[in-house]
C-alpha cells in the first residue's frame, strides 16, 4: 500500500484482496505511521483514544472498563492483549491480528507501519471475528532501495523514559535487504513503587530473487516486567 500523510488509500480489510477504501463496503480506519508518530502513540492503549467507534482502559484510557474483578485494568491481560480491555462500537473487544493472523503480542510504533480498524462483524471474510471487530497490526519490514539508520529518545512524566534504534542496511539493491530495531522503555506512575519495563528486539530479512516473487522472514521477542497500580479501589464483597 501507499500512504500518504494520514491518509491510507487502500486495504486488504474489507475484502482479503487489496481495494481503495472507497470501494470498501466496510467501516474500516486506516491509521498510518505519520499519524501515530504525531499523537506519539505507541501502543493500543494511546491509539484507539484517537480513533473512531473505539474505546480502551488502563490508566491511559477512556472508559474504566471496571467488572467484578477489581483489579481489571491491572491485569496483564490488559497490558499485552486489545482483546477485553477495549470496546468497539460499544460493544466489547476487538480480535488482535497481525499481517491479518491472530497475534497476542502488544503494538509498538517502532516496529507498526500502519493499523487497520474493521469496526463490525468480519467472520465471514477472515474466519472468525468478533462482533465488536478486528484491529490488523501492519509490521515493518526491511526496505530494498535505501539504508536507514534512526535514533530516538523520549522522556514522559512520573520518570518515563524511552529509546529505540532502528537500521536498514541493503545488501543488493532491490534484491536483499536486512533490518533490525530494539526498544527500551520504562513506564512510572505517580502511585510509587509502580512501574513496567518493556524490552522489544526485532529483525528483518527481505529477498526478491525474481521480479515478481519476494520472500520475507520476521522475529520478534518482548519482555514486560513491573507492576501497574490500582485504578479503582479495593472491593471486600461483604460490607455490599
Amino acid at each position: 500500500s501507499v500512504d500518504t500523510g494520514y491518509f491510507g488509500q487502500d486495504t486488504l480489510a474489507g475484502t482479503r484482496l487489496r481495494t481503495e477504501l472507497r470501494d470498501v463496503a466496510a467501516s474500516v480506519s486506516i491509521i498510518t505511521k505519520e499519524f501515530m508518530q504525531d499523537i506519539g502513540a505507541n501502543n493500543l492503549e494511546g491509539l484507539l483514544t484517537y480513533t473512531v467507534g473505539t474505546e480502551v482502559s488502563g490508566l491511559g484510557g477512556n472508559f474504566s472498563g471496571a467488572s467484578s474483578d477489581a483489579n481489571f485494568t491491572d491485569s496483564i491481560s490488559t497490558v499485552r492483549s486489545v482483546q477485553g480491555s477495549n470496546r468497539v462500537r460499544g460493544l466489547g473487544g476487538a480480535d488482535q491480528t497481525r499481517d491479518y493472523f491472530i497475534s497476542s503480542l502488544p503494538m509498538d510504533g517502532y516496529n507498526t507501519e500502519r493499523v487497520e480498524i474493521s469496526r463490525g462483524p468480519n467472520a465471514n471474510i477472515f474466519g472468525l471475528g468478533n462482533a465488536a471487530g478486528t484491529v490488523n497490526l501492519q509490521p515493518a519490514n526491511a526496505n530494498l532501495t535505501r539504508g536507514r539508520s534512526q535514533l530516538s529518545a523520549r522522556v514522559d512524566s512520573f520518570g518515563g523514559n524511552r529509546s529505540t534504534l532502528d537500521l536498514n542496511r541493503v545488501f543488493i539493491p532491490g534484491v536483499l535487504a536486512a533490518r533490525g530495531s530494539f526498544a527500551l522503555q520504562h513506564d512510572g506512575f505517580t502511585r510509587r513503587p509502580s512501574g513496567t519495563d518493556t524490552v522489544r528486539y526485532n529483525a528483518m530479512v527481505r529477498y526478491k530473487p525474481f521480479r515478481q516473487t519476494t520472500l520475507s522472514a520476521a522475529f520478534s521477542w518482548y519482555s514486560l516486567e513491573g507492576n501497574r497500580p490500582n485504578t479503582t479501589t479495593p472491593r471486600d464483597a461483604i460490607t455490599g
